[in-house]
């Protein structure tokens, strides 16, 4: 009983918050046009914010961690690998196979991953996860836009490139927290409140906007691919890093970010980028759709096996 609701504890809160946002969008409470202002404030102000602090207020060179970060890129690079070869032998169509392939292993480590950790495993989860983020959020989306290079009008690809890697707030405010947390002398008090006060509002507008943003327009003929899309970023890959961690002996928190960036469902941001990129962006929208509602499912299984059998 005491390890179901733990993993009800873990998981619930943060999908009824992700309900919240859809319930409100749908009965008109909200518009698309809070919901883009929203996100746009979320992924440009207040998630910025959450991880400069928290490199800031950390030891870089004590918090970062060899090994975990050394899976998380290696099983993200592994993943897509292995999807790069399979994908094409059963989906011919190159809009269709580069949008499947970025569904499969483009993670929603960000939204939903890091208020996730925190109830997972606190604040020590959220400081080892934004050290790891620096690494994971520029190879994500250089990864993507390779994926879905094939679709590119005329020039779009390296300019998507260019404004995913150097322009993403989330690496530029990776690398100020880098920066700052070098220096002996801190930025003042005077600063560090109010951009405390942004960051405490990250995950909840975060997981709010999620769930606003997710809407059920497409083909239900991409529905299929959608479904098996799902399947393998819910399950599969997740699994398969799971079970390597556990065989290299990671602590309870190390497992907590492994989940956080590997048992997500695709990331939100999949759809603009196979929408410029010429990709399917239907089906790309509809595994978004159905993975957020199937992560509820999944990472609270996932919470649940791991801390019966006690590596979180």
């Amino acid at each position: 009983m005491e390890e179901l609701l733990f993993s009800l504890n873990a998981v619930v809160p943060l999908f009824l918050i992700v309900v919240l946002g859809f319930v409100f969008k749908n009965r008109g409470f909200i518009d698309d046009t809070f919901v883009e202002a929203s996100t746009k404030v979320c992924f440009y102000v207040a998630l910025p914010c959450l991880l400069f602090l928290n490199i800031l207020q950390s030891d870089f060179r004590a918090d970062f961690d060899l090994p975990l970060t050394s899976l998380c890129v290696g099983g993200t690079m592994v993943s897509l690998a292995l999807l790069w070869l399979i994908t094409p032998r059963f989906i011919r169509n190159v809009s269709s196979s580069s949008a499947f392939i970025q569904t499969s292993f483009h993670s929603n480590s960000v939204l939903l991953g890091l208020p996730f950790i925190y109830n997972l495993v606190g604040q020590p989860g959220i400081t080892k996860t934004a050290v790891v983020l620096i690494f994971m959020v520029p190879l994500l989306n250089i990864l993507s836009v390779l994926v879905l290079y094939k679709n590119k009008q005329q020039g779009v690809g390296k300019a998507m490139l260019f404004k995913n890697i150097c322009a993403n707030p989330l690496i530029i405010a990776a690398v100020l927290g880098i920066i700052c947390s070098f220096f002996p002398l801190k930025p003042p008090q005077l600063l560090i409140t109010p951009l405390g006060y942004m960051s405490d509002m990250a995950m909840p507008l975060a997981l709010f906007t999620l769930g606003a943003s997710v809407h059920f327009r497409g083909e239900q003929a991409k529905l299929r691919l959608a479904l098996i899309s799902v399947l393998i970023k819910l399950t599969v890959l997740p699994i398969a890093v799971v079970l390597v961690a556990c065989r290299m002996g990671f602590d309870p928190v190390q497992m907590a970010v492994i989940l956080a960036m590997f048992a997500g469902p695709p990331a939100v941001a999949c759809f603009p980028l196979a929408f410029q990129m010429g990709a399917d962006h239907q089906l790309t929208s509809q595994a978004i759709v159905v993975g957020t509602g199937f992560s509820a499912l999944t990472m609270f299984g996932f919470v649940f096996i791991l801390r019966v059998m006690g590596f979180v």
